[in-house]
This record gives structure tokens, sequence and C-alpha cells, in this order.
């Protein structure tokens, strides 16, 4: 008959329960933590791509009435650039696309370019927005600009002066829930008047 004595090993174990539970409390606190700042991180970035679709849509309302003020137009004099806002001449605007990706505007000489400032005296604002869109940073805007004149022999009906047809650029700027947050787009939209 065996009879435990002092110094048997399973007495020298009672300290290891203690560091096993203190292992395993660290560990689930390094997962919660880690769990907490991948949500924080996920939610973060629903925002940021919920505000990019939103100035997405606002510039794609923009283009649109944009692109329904050109198809109204009665004549090409009917544009009235210089003396409606957000309407130019051909020439007048440039997209930098190699250093500031913004629309600029021909200043006092034809070498000197300014930033488009997209307010009213730059472009237009579009008029009423639907209820989605209503929390934008700014107001959707577009801008209109003859681009070209490729004349043809296609005149129907009575034909004052030469027939062809004549390009404008529309560009549109939307903006998301933020101020900071813009998407441009730009469109060649073609119109033959009669």
């Amino acid at each position: 008959m065996r009879t435990h004595t002092v110094g048997t090993p399973w007495r020298q174990e009672h300290g290891a329960v203690l560091v096993i539970g203190m292992l395993t409390l660290v560990l689930l606190s390094v997962l919660g933590v880690a769990a907490t700042n991948t949500g924080s991180l996920e939610s973060e970035m629903a925002g940021n791509e919920k505000t990019y679709i939103q100035a997405f849509y606002g510039a794609e309302l923009a283009l649109a009435s944009g692109e329904l003020i050109v198809e109204a137009l009665a004549g090409r004099a009917a544009l009235n650039e210089g003396s409606t806002a957000g309407r130019y001449s051909q020439g007048s605007l440039s997209f930098d696309n190699q250093t500031a990706f913004q629309l600029g505007k021909k200043g006092a000489t034809p070498a000197q370019w300014q930033a488009l400032r997209w307010d009213d005296a730059d472009s237009a604002t579009v008029p009423s927005l639907p209820s989605g869109l209503s929390q934008l940073g700014a107001s959707p805007r577009y801008t209109i600009e003859q681009r070209e004149f490729k004349s043809d022999s296609l005149g129907r009906g009575i034909t004052y002066g030469e027939s062809g047809i004549y390009y404008f650029n529309v560009a549109a700027r939307g903006t998301g829930g933020t101020k900071s947050t813009n998407v441009l787009l730009e469109t060649i939209y073609a119109k033959r008047f009669q």
C-alpha cells in the first residue's frame, strides 16, 4: 500500500492553474480588442462608401440636368454663354487631371487658368433633389461648354446657315455627406439644331 508524502508531483502544481488562467484572460482580452478595432474600421469604411455613393449619384444627377438643358436649347445662340452661370464658350474650361484633378476656367488672360469654384457665378445648380440625396454637403452643380461644331450636308427642312452637329462638354460635380467628398464627371453631348 502506497501513501502520499509531501513533495509528490500533484502538490507542486498548485500555481500552474493560476498561470494558465492568467494566460487565457490575456489571450481573450487581445481577441476582444482586435474584434472591437475590426468592427470600428469596418463601420468607418461603410460610412466612407456611403458618402462616396452619395457624391457619385449627386454628380450623375447634375450631369443629367446639364444634358437636359442642352437638349432643350432651341438653337446654338440659346446657350447664352457668358450671361448665364455655368455656360461657357469653346475653350473656356479645361480639366486638369495631371496635378489637381479639377476643372479650371480661363482667367483674365488666355494663359491664366483658375480653379472652378463651383459656386453661383461659375456653375448652375440642380433645381430639385430627390429625397435620397437630401443630406448632401452641397447641391450638385454642372457646367456646359460648347466643344466644337462639325459641319455636314445633312440639313433637314429649311436650314439657315451651315448644317452640322454641335458638341458640348457637360461637366458635373457631386458632393457627399461632407464637403470633402467630391466626384467630378464629364460627358460629351451632341446636338443638331434645325
